[in-house]
């Protein structure tokens, strides 16, 4: 019975610590734009953006005709409407998170404004892990929908 314990102990401890390492992680993304752009993604399938030079992370920018204040506002709007929360919106540039119901595990999107090219680019990528089951492509999607439908 001592055995069983133990290995029970040591199961939920090696659990524990598995979840406290992927908290380490998934740290925050460091800086905003690189360059006037934003950063480019990494060569995971996690990870989607409008910068991308790559076909298979490659999604199109979100196009606006109005005012580019009142785009930015549909979008941040867009934002919160799909269970995003704002972390930081310096009127060009905007950083995001979304969380995962299991596990909680966070997802960055960034945005960035280009008011010569009336575009917003966007790129919505995981914190952690290689495969995300295309849940950042569904997210820019249903962001772009969002986007699309709104009326301020």
């Amino acid at each position: 019975m001592k055995t069983f314990y133990l290995i029970l102990v040591t199961l939920v401890a090696l659990v524990v610590i598995s979840l406290v390492g992927l908290t380490f992680l998934s740290r925050a993304p460091k800086g905003s734009l690189i360059n006037g752009r934003l950063k480019p993604c990494r060569n995971t399938p996690h990870c989607v953006s409008s910068e991308s030079d790559e076909d298979a992370s490659k999604v199109e920018p979100l196009p606006y005709t109005e005012d580019s204040r009142r785009a930015w506002r549909r979008i941040r709007s867009a934002i919160l409407k799909t269970g995003g929360h704002v972390q930081k919106d310096e009127g060009h540039y905007l950083w995001a998170t979304y969380t995962s119901r299991f596990l909680r595990f966070v997802d960055d999107v960034e945005l960035r404004l280009d008011e010569k090219e009336r575009v917003i680019h966007i790129r919505s990528a995981s914190r952690i892990g290689r495969s995300d089951r295309n849940i950042n492509r569904k997210r820019v999607d249903m962001l772009r929908a969002a986007f699309s439908n709104r009326k301020d």
